[in-house]
């Protein structure tokens, strides 16, 4: 098991959410954001292992995964091994265009921000 799975699952454990497994790298718990009020409730929390080893976690009754770290005493990047940032890739596992340190098309040349002509036409703008 690795870091973030482990931190999680000891989490949901401290809070009375009672995760068990439920297959390989996968388990469901009580949800700490809606469930951990003492009363008896079917799981409805899924926690499973990304492939890059981030934790993943879907409510089934919809609570978003800030408000279950919120319950946990946790923060979002507890989900992950470690603090740096991810490019999310694109479908082809290659960064999403425009993303990162990519230098923009004109090589760094904003143009005016302050420049508060208004144009009726776009020929009037490139004139």
């Amino acid at each position: 098991m690795n870091a973030p799975v482990e931190r999680i699952l000891q989490a949901l454990e401290n809070a009375g959410c009672s995760p068990q497994p439920a297959g390989e790298g996968k388990w469901q718990s009580l949800c700490p954001a809606h469930e951990a009020d003492g009363y008896r409730h079917r799981p409805s929390l899924s926690i499973a292992r990304g492939a890059d080893g981030k934790v993943l976690l879907k409510c089934h009754a919809g609570c978003p995964v800030g408000r279950i770290c919120d319950a946990l005493g946790l923060r979002q990047a507890d989900l992950f091994d470690d603090e740096k940032p991810r490019e999310k890739p694109h479908g082809n596992g290659k960064p999403r265009p425009g993303s990162g340190s990519a230098k923009p098309k004109d090589g760094g040349k904003a143009e005016n921000p302050t420049d508060s002509r208004v144009f009726k036409t776009v020929a009037e703008a490139v004139e």
